[in-house]
This record gives C-alpha cells, structure tokens and sequence, in this order.
C-alpha cells in the first residue's frame, strides 16, 4: 500500500509538472483572444441610457442611473452589465461603510445605550461585508461595549468580550494593515491594547456569576502594560480592588461565624493568614487611586472613598501605620510592586466590614486621571480607510 501511494503521488506531481507550461501558454493564447474580440454593440436604445449613467458626476444619481439601466434592458450583453453592476457593488458598499462611520462619530460623541447599539449594529454589518479586515472599527467596537459596561448602561459583557478578543490578535500584529502609517498604527495600538486588556478583566467582573480571579489577572495584566493607557487609570485599581474585596468578603463573613475563642484559636490565625494578604493587595490599590486623584477636584469624592477605605483595611493590618507612606510609595509610579504592611500579632481586632455588596471604591469613568478611560480612546477619527469603496468606472465608455 505504501509503494503504491508513493507511486500515486510521484504520477500526480509529474503530470502537474508536466501539464503547467501547456496551462500558462493555453491561459496567455485565451487572454490574447478575448482582448482581440470586438466590442459587442451596443443596442441604440439602450445607448442613451448607458451614456446617461456613464457620464453622471453625482454618486447617487449615478446609483440610480445604473440600477435604472439594467432594469430596463435585463438581457444586454454581459459587457454592458459588467460597469454598473460594479458600479452598484462599490456603492452599496460605501454606504455600508459610512453608516458605521457616522454612527460611530455618534456614539463617542454622545455615549448612550441607544448610540451604542446603533453604532454596533452598523459596524457589525461593515466588518461582515469588508473586503479586508478593519482593525479600526474592530478596536472602536470593543471600547465602546467597554464604556457601556464601565458606565453601566451597557450589560452584554458577553459580547463586549467577543468583541475584544477579536480585536487583540489584530492589535497584536506590530507592522501596520495596508493603509496605515506605521507611526500611526504604533500609537493606535499602544493606545488601545492596555485598555481592551482592562475591559476583559471588566468583563470578568461584570458578568453573572462574577469570576473576580480573571477580574484580577486581567486587570493586573493591564496595569503591567507602562506603553498603554490603563497603568494610570485609577479605573483599573479601583476595579482591581473591586475584586479583590470580594473575595475578602466571603473570607471575612467565614471568619465572622467563628466564636471569640475560635477566632484566637488555630482556625482564627489560619483565616487570618489567608485574609491578610487580601487585605494588604485591596489596601495597596486604594493608595495606588489615591496617588493618581489626589489634589484634583474632579476626583474628590473618588478620592474621598479610596481613601477611606485604605484607612479601614490599613487600620486592621496595622492600628500605627500611616496610609500616607503608601500615597507616597506610588506617586512616581504607580505601577511598582506592593508596600509590605507589617501585621499586629494581636487576633483580637475583627477584620473592617467589607463595602456593602461586596463592590470596591467607585469608579471614575466619564474621564479617569492620567488615562483616557473615555470612549474616545484612541482618536476621534480614523487615520486611515484601507478597504474604502471606490467609485471609479472600470469600463471606457462605448464609441
């Protein structure tokens, strides 16, 4: 059996070997008679109708023109149907995609949920017709689902996350799509891989049930990102605190079922060696969106509430410590690692209570300090169009 395949294929490259310089002379002779073949007439009455639709300047009307044409003469020539049915196609096309364009000018200019699923409802029929793959709208798409869902207007994390894993491999790519300048697409992709990170680790949080440890490794992954945007973004602290403070409450509302005695005992210390480290990553972040709205009136009550509860979970650690060593450790760079908070060998203070249902410190979406958490991350308008419709005329017009 394993001689006679070997014999099948051998047979089967050289016929193809073979047959290919008979192929390509067949293919140059074939071209050289179509190119010599006359021009098919044109029937007199259809030739104003052609003319009129060959000679129109104004896109519309030449839209009309040509759907008009092959509406009054269905059975013309093929030669005569090759112009206007493309000049058809690329038109339709084009509206395709300037309806996603202007819905998009729409939505980040007014971000609402009505906005939103228009502009995703015309973006998603552009990228289904695009000849190439738009990396632009494919980006645009996913950071406004992320708004959405950071705002609250917008609760579909599901598709904001199928959004955004199709846009990340595209934004992976470091040499720009056709069409793009390369300083362009630098800036393009540094601007909006951080934030689409973020928006994944939102997602995680945001969704029924919430799973707060991916919450946590996105999030985290995006803060690792200094090129981007989300290191300086209270918005991924606060989020990241978010999750983490749920976590402590399940270990914290376990630690509050235990008796006085068992809280001293083995079963308290062995809870509290779990907490503990929780609550020094939650106290650590509540400094982190300290450091980036501190002194900036716009972020008062966000500052106001981080630092409230780095006070609570600092407190608990370590009655003596002086949460303002933590603002200080991150105000040159929030992205370094997390201060040490030296823990009392006292059991006897009871954990703080953990925010209300069990959410972190609020967010600060509408425009974060030192990010651009705001829809228009990543530009207004779009630097480049590489798969733009044309409205050339391919076809010379008739003698």
């Amino acid at each position: 059996m394993k001689k006679f395949g070997l014999f099948a294929l051998a047979l089967s490259l050289s016929v193809s070997v073979m047959s290919a310089p008979k192929l390509a002379n067949y293919n140059a002779a074939n071209a050289a008679y179509q190119q010599a073949q006359p021009t098919p007439p044109l029937p007199d009455d259809a030739r104003p109708f052609y003319e009129d639709y060959y000679n129109e300047k104004d896109e519309a009307k030449k839209y009309e023109k040509a759907k008009i044409f092959l509406e009054k003469f269905p059975n013309i020539d093929p030669y005569w149907r090759k112009s206007p049915l493309a000049y058809i196609a690329r038109y339709e096309l084009k509206q395709v995609y300037n309806k996603c364009s202007e819905a998009d000018k729409t939505f980040f200019a007014t971000p609402n949920e009505a906005n939103l699923n228009g502009f995703l409802s015309a973006c998603d029929a552009w990228i289904s017709k695009s000849p190439k793959p738009d990396a632009y709208f494919s980006t645009r798409m996913p950071l406004g689902t992320g708004y959405g869902v950071l705002v609250g207007f917008y609760k579909d994390t599901a598709r904001g996350m199928q959004y955004t894993e199709k846009a990340l491999p595209m934004l992976a790519q470091a040499t720009a799509p056709e069409g793009w300048k390369q300083p362009e697409w630098d800036s393009f992709r540094k601007d909006n891989t951080a934030r689409l990170i973020q928006y994944q680790g939102l997602y995680y949080l945001r969704q029924t049930p919430p799973d707060n440890e991916k919450a946590i490794e996105y999030l985290t992954k995006a803060a690792n990102i200094k090129e981007g945007t989300a290191y300086k973004d209270p918005n991924t602290y606060l989020l990241r605190a978010e999750a983490t403070t749920s976590l402590y409450t399940k270990l914290n509302a376990e630690y509050n079922t235990l008796s006085n005695d068992e809280k001293t005992g083995e079963k308290g210390k062995g809870l509290l060696g779990k907490i503990y480290p929780v609550v020094e990553k939650m106290t650590n972040d509540y400094a982190r969106v300290m450091a980036l709205t501190e002194g900036k009136p716009e972020y008062k009550a966000v500052y106001d509430d981080a630092k409230g509860q780095c006070e609570a979970f600092a407190k608990f650690l370590n009655k003596d410590f002086k949460i303002e060593e933590l603002v200080k450790h991150f105000k040159p760079d929030v992205s370094v690692a997390d201060m040490k908070i030296k823990t009392e060998e006292s059991t006897t203070t009871p954990p703080p209570t953990a925010p209300k249902g069990g959410k972190g410190g609020k967010t600060t979406a509408p425009a974060p300090a030192g990010g651009t958490a705001k829809p228009d991350a990543g530009g207004s308008e779009k630097p480049a169009t590489p798969a733009k419709a044309t409205t050339k005329t391919p076809v010379k017009k008739p003698k």
